[in-house]
């Protein structure tokens, strides 16, 4: 068994709650992102909207744009399209560590809450930077573990 295999089998027609966060999903390719997709699929609380991989032909990314097809949600093809969506409430970045800062800081200047998956960063000037923008904004942001 593989971390990828949560995606072979079906899960129960859920219903999400009528105030449920809209959530885009950035960087499909990795394990987390194909986590991520799986425990948005089972939690009624949040709406996966869409997703976006900067590499969208990578194989690797395929089954992960199928699925967010198949639940409803749309590809973006850029970060700038995710940012732009009135629809997205929040997004969820599961890309390397070292697009976390950009990603987050442009994120919540967008209005848009944050979700990033571990690490955060490993630099202190980029947490100082994102904390800036949390701050700025007093939007919600979480670091995933």
């Amino acid at each position: 068994m593989t971390r990828f295999a949560a995606f072979s089998s079906e899960l129960p027609h859920l219903q999400k709650s009528s105030d449920a966060v809209r959530v885009a999903l950035v960087g499909l390719a990795g394990g987390i992102g194909y986590c991520h997709i799986r425990e948005y699929e089972k939690n009624p609380q949040f709406q996966l909207v869409g997703g976006y991989d900067k590499f969208p032909h990578d194989p690797k990314v395929a089954d992960a744009m199928a699925r967010i097809l198949k639940l409803g949600g749309k590809l973006y093809r850029s970060f700038d399209e995710v940012l732009a969506d009135p629809e997205v409430e929040a997004v969820d970045i599961c890309t390397p560590h070292h697009f976390h800062r950009p990603m987050a800081v442009a994120a919540m200047h967008a209005g848009k809450h944050v979700i990033v998956e571990k690490p955060l960063t490993p630099h202190v000037d980029d947490l100082e930077m994102m904390l800036a923008a949390q701050r700025k904004t007093g939007l919600v942001g979480c670091v995933q573990m």
